[in-house]
C-alpha cells in the first residue's frame, strides 16, 4: 500500500531495488539491495542492523542534530513477522525513505559513515569500518565535538561562548556556578524542559490518533471485504435464478436487475479510498510520530551532555570544599619547641606538596568544566535556535502537504468516475 500513487518512486537518488533472505549458521535475516548514484549504480547488500548502526553513528557524530528515524525493530515475540511479505515490503519502503532523507540533508550526507554504508561492497571490510568509525567518534573530546558542531553552522552566532569573551581561567568559579539567577541556568532548567514537554505531549496525542486511525482503516478494509462478499453472493443468486428456474415459469419469470457491475465499482471506490487513507493519512501520521520521537531523542542526547556537566560541577565543588577544609585546619598552629618546629616544617613541606597537587587537580577540573560548558552552550544554542524552529515549521508544512495530497488523491481515485449507473 505504501507505493500506491507513487509516480516518482523511480526518480529517487537512492533505491532499494530488491530484498533477499540470507541463511546464516543458526538464524536467517533479510538483506536489502541498495542502488545509489554515490556508488556508480553498483549495489550493496545491507541488513536491518546495518541501518541501526548508521542511525546510531549519525546520532553520535551530529550530537544535537535531528536524525531521520528508521522503522522500529520487529516484535521479538513474533520472529516469523520479520519475513512476512507485507512487513518486509513496508520496511523496505521505510528504510529507503530514511536513506533519501539523509541524502537530502546537506550536513548528514557529508558523513563518512553514510558514504561507507552506500559504497563499501566487501562485507568484512565494511564491518571493520563500522567498528573503526564508531570508535573514532566516541574518542572525540568535548572541545572537538563543540568545534565540529560550530563548523556545521557557520552562520550561527556562538559569540557568547568564544574564549576571548570569557574571563581568565582563575575567574571561572563565578561563571561556572549554575545559579538560578544566570541566563545559562535558566536555559538548562526551564527552556529546554519546556520545549521537551511539548513534544512529550504531542507524542501522547500521536499514540491516541494512531489507535483511532488504525481502527478506521480496519473498518474501511472490512467494508471492501464485505462488498466483495455481497457481490459474490449476488452472482450466486443470479446463477440460481437464471439457470435453475422451472420450465413452467419460463415466460412468467421476472429477471432481477443486474447490479454486480455497480457493486464492483463501489468496491473499487471504497478500496481506492482505503488506499488513499493509508498512504496519505495513516502513513504520514505514523512518520510524523516517528519524527516526534526522533526529536525527543535529540533531548536525550542533550541529557548526556547536561548530566556530564552537573557531574563535573559537583566533583569540582567537592574538591573545593576539601581544599578549604585543609587550609582551615592549618590556620593558627602554634609552635612550642625546636623539635615541634622541625616536625611542623616537615608537615609544611608535605602540605605544600599536597597543595600543589590539589591546585593541579583544581586547574584540571576547571578546564574540564570550561570544555563541557562550552559544549553544553553550543548544544543548547543549536537545539533552541536552529533545530526546533526549523523542525516545527517543517512539521507544519509536511502535515499541510500530506492533507493536500490526501484530498487530491482521494477526489481523483474515488470521485473521478461519474458513471455510477447500474450496468
Amino acid at each position: 500500500l505504501s507505493y500506491f500513487g507513487d509516480e516518482d518512486h523511480n526518480k529517487l537518488d537512492i533505491r532499494i531495488i530488491d530484498t533477499e533472505e540470507v541463511k546464516a549458521t543458526i538464524l536467517k535475516h533479510t538483506s536489502f539491495i541498495i542502488e545509489s548514484s554515490l556508488n556508480n549504480n553498483y549495489t550493496v547488500s545491507r541488513r536491518y542492523n546495518d541501518f541501526k548502526w548508521l542511525h546510531n553513528v549519525l546520532s553520535i557524530e551530529y550530537l544535537c542534530i535531528f536524525i531521520p528515524p528508521i522503522p522500529p525493530a520487529s516484535n521479538a515475540s513474533n520472529i516469523l513477522q520479520k519475513f512476512d511479505k507485507d512487513f518486509v515490503s513496508q520496511r523496505r519502503y521505510d528504510l529507503e525513505r530514511f536513506l533519501n532523507r539523509v541524502f537530502n540533508n546537506k550536513l548528514l550526507a557529508k558523513s563518512q559513515s553514510f558514504e561507507v554504508f552506500l559504497t563499501q561492497q566487501a562485507r568484512q571490510r565494511f564491518e571493520e569500518q563500522q567498528k573503526s568509525i564508531k570508535e573514532q567518534l566516541l574518542s572525540r573530546s568535548d572541545v572537538e565535538i563543540a568545534d565540529f558542531i560550530k563548523t556545521c553552522y557557520p552562520d550561527c552566532n556562538f559569540e557568547e561562548n568564544d574564549d576571548e569573551k570569557q574571563p581568565e581561567i582563575e575567574d571561572f568559579d563565578d561563571m561556572l556556578t549554575p545559579r538560578e539567577t544566570t541566563e545559562d541556568h535558566r536555559v538548562y532548567v526551564e527552556e529546554i524542559p519546556r520545549v521537551r514537554e511539548i513534544y512529550i505531549r504531542c507524542d501522547e496525542k500521536f499514540i491516541s490518533m494512531d489507535k483511532i486511525a488504525k481502527n478506521l482503516f480496519k473498518i474501511m478494509t472490512n467494508i471492501v471485504t464485505e462488498l466483495n462478499t455481497v457481490n459474490e453472493e449476488l452472482y450466486g443468486l443470479y446463477d440460481i435464478e437464471n439457470n435453475e428456474r422451472p420450465q413452467s415459469m419460463e415466460n412468467q419469470w421476472l429477471k432481477r436487475e443486474e447490479i454486480c457491475g455497480f457493486l464492483s465499482k463501489w468496491k473499487k471506490v471504497e478500496q481506492n479510498g482505503m488506499y488513499c487513507f493509508y498512504k496519505y493519512w495513516l502513513l504520514n501520521m505514523k512518520y510524523e510520530h516517528q519524527d516526534c520521537l526522533a526529536i525527543l531523542d535529540v533531548f536525550t542526547r542533550y541529557d548526556i551532555v547536561y548530566n556530564k556537566y552537573k557531574k563535573i560541577f559537583n566533583q569540582h565543588e567537592k574538591l573545593k570544599k576539601q581544599m578549604e577544609k585543609k587550609n582551615n585546619k592549618n590556620v593558627g598552629v602554634v609552635v612550642v619547641d625546636e623539635a615541634e618546629e622541625k616536625k611542623e616544617m616537615a608537615n609544611d613541606d608535605n602540605q605544600d606538596q599536597e597543595k600543589d597537587k590539589d591546585d593541579g587537580m583544581d586547574e584540571e577540573m576547571k578546564m574540564k568544566m570550561k570544555s563541557i560548558k562550552t559544549l553544553l552552550d553550543v548544544v543548547c544554542n543549536i537545539i533552541l535556535k536552529e533545530q526546533i524552529p526549523k523542525l516545527w515549521e517543517k512539521r507544519a508544512n509536511d502535515f499541510n502537504h500530506s492533507i493536500d495530497q490526501f484530498r487530491e488523491k482521494y477526489m481523483m481515485y474515488t470521485l473521478g468516475d461519474d458513471d455510477f449507473n447500474f450496468v
